[in-house]
């Protein structure tokens, strides 16, 4: 899946004009990341990669007892990050310009990988997800927070309208969820929004083990078939039912 405006490395938002990015959004996206971040609880020691970290506006959810990597395509942006690490003196986080379609680091490697609002900004969505699955440790925890494409027939065609805007931004409103998370390697734990109008929804989710993918697979071939005696029971149901109203009606 690609965007049909720019990308989002070529758009001015992201480059010249990225001093005026937290300005204009932080007030409504930091809340709501500083909140999903401070409630996992993140365990002392633990590896973290935040997949698009950008200006790195909420960087202070982030527990000093976690090592943090922050890694973004704009140099610009992490410019801004970086300025703000060094002035508050955060020696737990590190930032690496790096393209979150091809992270540069071994598979198995964190225990948490968050990517807030960046599935939206990305050339394909899905191998996004396919990237921060490998890299995050079986049993560790993926985050997402985005605009998921709505399925209301009413507000659809006004994000439509919206969209041919925010894709000049570099920015895409076409993400699915069952794109990102009907993944046999990943299990969803929470799936929630902050407040009932909010637009965005955060998902957390858990990397399974080899053990764990074996027992969901096997778990859905249960269910599947179940439903598959379910729907032939119901069928001989209707079939002698059927034959038993023909067989009255010749009497």
């Amino acid at each position: 899946m690609a965007t049909q405006g720019i990308c989002p490395h070529q758009s001015l938002l992201y480059r010249k004009l990225a001093c005026c990015y937290d300005p204009l959004f932080k007030k409504s996206l930091a809340g709501r990341i500083e909140q999903a971040i401070r409630s996992l609880h993140i365990r002392r020691g633990s590896q973290v990669l935040d997949v698009g970290i950008g200006t790195g506006h909420y960087l202070a959810a982030y527990p000093g007892h976690a090592n943090v990597v922050g890694v973004d395509l704009s140099k610009d942006m992490l410019d801004i990050a970086a300025r703000e690490i060094e002035m508050q003196g955060w020696r737990h986080i590190a930032l690496k310009q790096m393209n979150a379609l091809d992270l540069q680091f071994a598979a198995n490697t964190f225990d948490y990988v968050m990517g807030f609002h960046t599935a939206s900004v990305v050339d394909d969505p899905q191998r996004l997800m396919e990237e921060m699955v490998r890299v995050c440790k079986p049993g560790g925890t993926i985050v997402i927070i985005n605009y998921f494409r709505t399925q209301n027939p009413w507000l659809a065609p006004l994000v439509d309208v919206v969209s041919s805007f925010t894709e000049l931004l570099g920015w895409q409103t076409q993400v699915k969820y069952d794109d990102l998370f009907e993944n046999p390697q990943i299990r969803v734990q929470d799936r929630y929004k902050t407040s009932s109008w909010s637009l965005f929804t955060i998902v957390v989710s858990q990397k399974l083990g080899r053990a764990d993918i074996h027992d969901s697979q096997s778990q859905n071939e249960i269910r599947a078939n179940r439903a598959d005696r379910h729907t032939t029971c119901t069928n001989r149901f209707n079939h002698s039912s059927n034959q038993t109203k023909s067989g009255r009606s010749l009497t």
